[in-house]
């Protein structure tokens, strides 16, 4: 599509990753241009062109890749030492996080890169569930419960479980809204709501 069109049509390959790209861990691409008072910069993108070389002298490989993201792409260079350590990682459409100095040239800025790794994901929040009897569940309680669970904002999913006596469940996924850090002061007062 990219190279067709010149833009993504069914959605950028680098939206399952969005959270993370522009959690504050990485340089947008298009702020490498700025000057900045540490020349080492971290990027992250998906390699969306990749030559690969060899020096002339000792015939060592090395890289001329171009790395991009939501705000735009750069020319990356990776040198024999790191195209060593890193050569799994260099292939056409992979997503990378790029440590690396920036290169200002008149007209252009270029990254040499000093790691090139995987990115990688955080560990989803595992799901907090709450089991609730149906028999005891009124407005007063839920809305005491809500109460609750807003004093606690958090990543952690959340899940209600309704049961009947007669072994029946009914399972409902909170809105993101309701995510709660699942304290050790929460669960107590928790306890004490559903006594």
């Amino acid at each position: 599509e990219k190279e067709l069109l010149g833009f993504y049509v069914t959605g950028h390959p680098l939206d399952a990753y969005r959270d993370l790209i522009e959690s504050g861990k990485f340089t947008p691409i298009a702020g490498l241009s700025e000057p900045t008072e540490k020349n080492q910069v971290r990027i992250a993108g998906s390699i969306s062109a990749l030559e690969r070389k060899y020096t002339r002298k000792e015939g060592k490989p090395f890289a001329v890749m171009t790395v991009e993201d939501f705000s735009g792409s750069v020319e990356v260079m990776v040198w024999a030492d790191v195209f060593a350590r890193a050569s799994k990682e260099l292939d056409l459409g992979k997503i990378v996080a790029i440590t690396g100095k920036i290169d200002s040239r008149e007209d252009s800025t270029r990254l040499i890169a000093a790691e090139v790794a995987p990115i990688t994901r955080a560990k989803k929040a595992s799901i907090l569930t709450i089991d609730l009897p149906l028999e005891k569940t009124d407005e007063s309680r839920l809305l005491a419960l809500r109460d609750l669970i807003l004093q606690y904002p958090g990543s952690q999913p959340l899940y209600l479980r309704f049961r009947t006596n007669d072994g029946q469940e009914l399972k409902l996924k909170a809105d993101s809204g309701y995510c709660v850090r699942d304290a050790e002061e929460f669960r107590i007062k928790l306890a004490e709501l559903l006594a």
